[in-house]
Protein backbone atom coordinates (compact mmCIF):
# COMPACT_ATOMS: atom_id res chain seq x y z
CA UNK A 1 0.00 0.00 0.00
CA UNK A 2 1.52 3.27 -0.96
CA UNK A 3 0.92 6.77 0.84
CA UNK A 4 -0.22 9.38 -1.05
CA UNK A 5 -0.76 12.39 -0.24
CA UNK A 6 -4.18 14.11 -1.07
CA UNK A 7 -3.60 16.77 -4.30
CA UNK A 8 -4.79 19.53 -2.49
CA UNK A 9 -1.74 19.70 -0.13
CA UNK A 10 0.37 19.27 -2.84
CA UNK A 11 -0.92 22.53 -4.07
CA UNK A 12 -0.84 24.56 -1.46
CA UNK A 13 2.88 23.50 -0.68
CA UNK A 14 3.88 24.56 -3.85
CA UNK A 15 1.90 27.79 -3.63
CA UNK A 16 3.43 28.39 0.02
CA UNK A 17 7.26 27.45 -1.50
CA UNK A 18 6.54 29.58 -4.38
CA UNK A 19 5.47 32.74 -1.78
CA UNK A 20 8.14 31.86 0.84
CA UNK A 21 11.19 32.52 -2.19
CA UNK A 22 10.43 36.01 -2.21
CA UNK A 23 9.27 36.79 1.18
CA UNK A 24 12.72 35.24 2.35
CA UNK A 25 15.03 36.97 0.07
CA UNK A 26 13.07 40.36 0.70
CA UNK A 27 14.11 39.64 4.35
CA UNK A 28 17.30 38.92 3.70
CA UNK A 29 17.74 42.03 2.17
CA UNK A 30 16.74 44.36 5.20
CA UNK A 31 19.85 44.25 6.78
CA UNK A 32 21.33 45.69 3.44
CA UNK A 33 19.03 48.72 3.60
CA UNK A 34 20.66 49.80 6.59
CA UNK A 35 23.98 49.74 5.57
CA UNK A 36 23.74 53.05 3.67
CA UNK A 37 24.52 53.25 0.48
CA UNK A 38 24.16 57.15 -0.03
CA UNK A 39 26.97 57.02 -2.14
CA UNK A 40 30.92 56.76 -1.32
CA UNK A 41 30.86 57.60 2.09
CA UNK A 42 27.88 56.68 3.14
CA UNK A 43 24.66 58.90 3.59
CA UNK A 44 25.66 61.08 6.64
CA UNK A 45 29.13 61.98 5.87
CA UNK A 46 29.31 65.85 6.31
CA UNK A 47 30.23 67.77 2.87
CA UNK A 48 33.26 69.93 3.43
CA UNK A 49 34.62 72.77 2.18
CA UNK A 50 38.53 74.19 2.11
CA UNK A 51 40.17 77.47 3.14
CA UNK A 52 42.87 78.16 1.76
CA UNK A 53 45.18 80.73 3.45
CA UNK A 54 47.99 82.64 1.50
CA UNK A 55 50.53 84.95 2.27
CA UNK A 56 51.10 87.15 -0.66
CA UNK A 57 54.60 87.40 -2.52
CA UNK A 58 54.79 90.88 -2.29
CA UNK A 59 54.70 90.53 1.57
CA UNK A 60 57.31 91.67 3.65
CA UNK A 61 56.71 89.58 7.11
CA UNK A 62 55.10 86.00 7.86
CA UNK A 63 51.67 84.80 9.06
CA UNK A 64 52.02 83.80 12.63
CA UNK A 65 48.30 82.42 13.39
CA UNK A 66 44.96 82.13 11.94
CA UNK A 67 41.80 82.83 13.90
CA UNK A 68 38.60 81.40 12.31
CA UNK A 69 35.16 82.03 14.05
CA UNK A 70 32.04 82.54 13.50
CA UNK A 71 29.41 85.11 13.96
CA UNK A 72 28.82 85.23 17.48
CA UNK A 73 30.35 81.65 17.65
CA UNK A 74 33.72 79.94 19.13
CA UNK A 75 37.03 80.57 18.33
CA UNK A 76 39.60 78.34 16.60
CA UNK A 77 43.00 79.50 16.70
CA UNK A 78 45.67 77.55 13.53
CA UNK A 79 49.03 78.24 14.93
CA UNK A 80 51.31 78.31 11.70
CA UNK A 81 53.94 80.16 10.10
CA UNK A 82 53.32 81.36 6.43
CA UNK A 83 56.04 82.83 4.49
CA UNK A 84 55.66 85.31 2.03
CA UNK A 85 54.71 83.08 -0.82
CA UNK A 86 53.03 79.90 1.44
CA UNK A 87 49.87 78.90 2.14
CA UNK A 88 47.72 76.72 3.68
CA UNK A 89 44.60 74.69 3.25
CA UNK A 90 42.14 74.57 6.78
CA UNK A 91 38.92 71.90 6.25
CA UNK A 92 35.71 73.82 7.41
CA UNK A 93 32.22 72.76 7.57
CA UNK A 94 30.04 74.96 4.87
CA UNK A 95 29.52 78.53 6.56
CA UNK A 96 30.25 81.79 7.36
CA UNK A 97 33.00 82.57 9.32
CA UNK A 98 35.04 85.74 10.10
CA UNK A 99 38.74 85.29 9.58
CA UNK A 100 41.60 87.32 11.52
CA UNK A 101 45.43 87.15 10.59
CA UNK A 102 48.37 87.53 12.81
CA UNK A 103 51.49 89.02 11.10
CA UNK A 104 54.76 88.53 12.31
CA UNK A 105 55.05 91.98 13.45
CA UNK A 106 52.32 91.81 15.74
CA UNK A 107 49.95 93.44 12.85
CA UNK A 108 46.31 92.06 12.75
CA UNK A 109 43.85 92.10 9.62
CA UNK A 110 40.49 90.47 10.14
CA UNK A 111 38.18 89.61 7.23
CA UNK A 112 34.63 89.38 7.84
CA UNK A 113 31.58 87.45 6.63
CA UNK A 114 34.08 84.80 4.84
CA UNK A 115 31.72 82.06 3.28
CA UNK A 116 32.66 78.46 2.75
CA UNK A 117 30.71 75.93 0.12
CA UNK A 118 30.36 72.61 0.04
CA UNK A 119 33.43 70.84 -2.51
CA UNK A 120 34.82 73.82 -3.02
CA UNK A 121 38.12 76.30 -2.19
CA UNK A 122 37.84 79.12 -1.10
CA UNK A 123 41.46 81.34 -0.89
CA UNK A 124 42.01 84.11 1.22
CA UNK A 125 45.07 86.09 0.67
CA UNK A 126 47.04 88.32 3.01
CA UNK A 127 49.51 90.43 2.37
CA UNK A 128 51.22 93.67 4.50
Amino acid sequence: MSLRRPMLSASISRTLRRLAAPFLAGLAAIPLVGCGGGGVYGPYEPVGGTLEIRNDYSSYEGIDAVEISQPFGPTDTFNLYLAPGDRDFIDLIPDGYDVDLFWSDGSVDSYFDIDIYPDSTTILTGSN
